[in-house]
């Protein structure tokens, strides 16, 4: 089991150099004996570099977790681009991961309303959500492919991931048309519904150890095109 709460945990010391990798900052020191303002910028950005190489943090889990993950799955990830894909086959049916490393959705945390009803009207905190408590997750996508037709999951990865939407598109629509049926409300479906469709997604690997790795792997992709930036 992988904990989200230790996606950094190793520090990494490495030495600054200013060069071409770093896009913006590379920009500016061309101009630096012309502008006097993008002299100032450039001095402020080098510092948050320094900042940011300092303090880089490297997490064992994510190391492992990836090895595992990027065995299965031939990932796409082009610097520059915040998208990332991931791909398979298994038997008949094709399977892809999409995630946009720059998206964030919080997640409010499950409250449970089991309490004493002989306490009615006493005050209890655990009834208040603070902000410490809210789970930020990363949302993705499954779309699972067979014979053109498709499974469309729409899911959030956090450290036990959700579900919150599945629609059928089939083979002559495209996924983006808006016309298309895109679902009941998942939530209002009937208990063991929704644990079958978490049972079928686990067939094709779909689990918390992958929601583990799309909530790293968007934390050290965007934290590599921040340095980039």
């Amino acid at each position: 089991q992988y904990s989200i709460n230790n996606i950094t945990n190793k520090l990494v010391n490495k030495n600054i150099t200013i060069n071409s990798n770093y896009k913006f900052l590379s920009t500016l020191t061309k101009t630096t004996n012309e502008n006097v303002g993008s002299n100032n910028l450039s001095e402020v950005l080098l510092n948050e570099i320094e900042a940011e190489e300092d303090n880089k943090l490297i997490d064992q889990d994510f190391l492992d977790i990836k090895n595992i993950i990027e065995s299965k799955y031939k990932v796409i990830d082009e610097p520059g681009i915040s998208v990332v894909e991931l791909t398979r086959t298994q038997g008949d049916v094709n399977v892809r991961i999409v995630f946009d490393v720059q998206d964030k959705e919080e997640i409010e945390p499950a409250y449970d309303d089991a309490g004493d009803d002989n306490e009615e009207g006493e005050e209890r905190e655990d009834e208040e959500f603070n902000e410490e408590d809210d789970e930020v997750g990363v949302p993705f996508q499954v779309i699972l492919e067979k014979n053109s037709n498709k499974v469309v999951i729409d899911a959030i990865a956090a450290q036990n991931y959700q579900i919150k939407n599945v629609q059928y598109v089939p083979g002559d629509k495209q996924l983006d048309d808006q016309k298309l049926y895109g679902g009941p409300v998942f939530d209002d479906l009937d208990e063991k519904l929704l644990d079958g469709f978490y049972d079928y997604l686990n067939e094709y690997g779909i689990n918390d150890d992958i929601s583990f790795y799309i909530v790293a792997k968007s934390a050290h992709k965007e934290q590599q095109e921040y340095e980039l930036w």
